[in-house]
């Protein structure tokens, strides 16, 4: 029974590798219906903010966030709200009164089975300009993390 375990999660770990190899392609829709194909991101990074309305890094990072997003025409920000139970009109009116101007879409199974579940928040999943999943970040991101990451030219 153990060595079925362990090849199990052998396999698992494998399929992870391979999913993380291979460009990641979804529609997602925002909080205000608006949908995005990310294959339609190609050639720009993806920033993918997990994040809640509750959590006060979050918020403390929002403003970076809409700067960076504003700034660098290779990057593209979207925030995963990841809150149970909140309304979406609720989640509407946070966003707007935060003045946050990147789409924001509804954590669902589809998300997190693509990208995972967060450790912590915020976590930020980072997707290359080919599409693959290159990493994920737990914690409060500053504008030079983000540099570093997405200015990267070879790899």
């Amino acid at each position: 029974m153990k060595v079925y375990r362990v090849l199990f999660g052998f396999l698992l770990s494998i399929m992870f590798m391979t999913a993380n190899a291979m460009a990641v392609d979804m529609e997602l829709t925002d909080i205000f219906g608006k949908k995005y194909q990310l294959e339609d991101y190609r050639g720009k990074w993806l920033v993918l903010n997990y994040w809640a309305t509750w959590c006060p890094p979050c918020r403390e990072e929002i403003p970076m966030l809409v700067d960076y997003d504003n700034q660098h025409k290779n990057v593209q920000v979207m925030g995963i709200n990841y809150e149970p139970g909140i309304e979406v009109t609720e989640l509407q009116e946070f966003v707007d009164n935060y003045f946050v101007s990147y789409p924001n879409i509804m954590a669902n199974r589809k998300i997190i089975n693509v990208f995972g579940i967060p450790k912590g928040l915020p976590m930020t999943v980072f997707v290359d300009p080919e599409g693959k999943i290159v990493k994920h970040y737990t914690g409060l991101l500053n504008e030079s993390l983000l540099n570093r990451i997405t200015q990267k030219t070879d790899e």
